[in-house]
């Protein structure tokens, strides 16, 4: 009879804790990590940012930039100025496929490299048979060094991605007057490209 009592007591205690957890918030195991935040898109034409969105601020910050995709190839890529690894600076639209395998800690890479964002549960879609990719690295942080990538068909570029893994790295405007590194702002992103035909926010699952 007195095991019962304590069974009781220890479930009432059990109900309780999780209930006034609940008020607090709900208990530290239970806590959404997304709740506050949201994935965010910025795309103009087949130029795209990815990041996310703080919800209680509205304040989005910006952590990748890609152009192209298997829908709509980059004819021309902006005229920007990233940062190499050897600390100079080049203007991205006049970077070739032909330059590519000449840049230093350039390396092509053996399978597919997803350089454009997408919703999950959306249908695989796949560059065109024959192309090839290449990605410049930092080597700073393994697993964690990617700078640029680079999508080769036909001799001719039609994807890049410029990525925040490499911390000292970052690009200017076209005047090569500001200076930017991720993350980004959305301010920041529209003092580059100007304002967005779309900014799409999701849930991050």
């Amino acid at each position: 009879m007195a095991s019962k009592h304590i069974l009781i007591i220890v479930v009432c205690g059990i109900v309780l804790a999780v209930a006034i957890c609940g008020c607090a918030g709900g208990p530290p195991w239970l806590v959404d990590p997304f709740a506050n935040t949201k994935c965010s898109i910025w795309r103009k034409a087949n130029i795209q940012f990815k990041g996310t969105l703080d919800i209680k601020s509205g304040k989005r910050k910006f952590v990748r930039l890609y152009v192209g995709s298997p829908v709509a190839y980059a004819e021309c890529l902006p005229s920007i100025y990233i940062e190499w690894l050897n600390g100079k600076k080049i203007l991205l639209s006049t970077i070739t496929a032909d330059m590519l395998t000449k840049m230093d800690n350039m390396q092509e890479e053996d399978s597919e490299i997803a350089t454009f964002p997408r919703k999950r549960n959306l249908p695989n879609m796949s560059w065109p048979d024959g192309t090839r990719y290449y990605t410049a690295r930092c080597y700073t942080q393994p697993g964690l060094d990617s700078a640029y990538s680079f999508v080769v068909n036909k001799n001719r570029i039609i994807g890049f991605i410029a990525y925040d893994d490499c911390q000292n790295l970052g690009f200017w405007n076209e005047s090569s007057t500001k200076r930017y590194q991720f993350p980004l702002t959305q301010d920041e992103v529209e003092e580059l490209f100007g304002p967005p035909d779309e900014i799409v926010d999701y849930l991050c699952y």
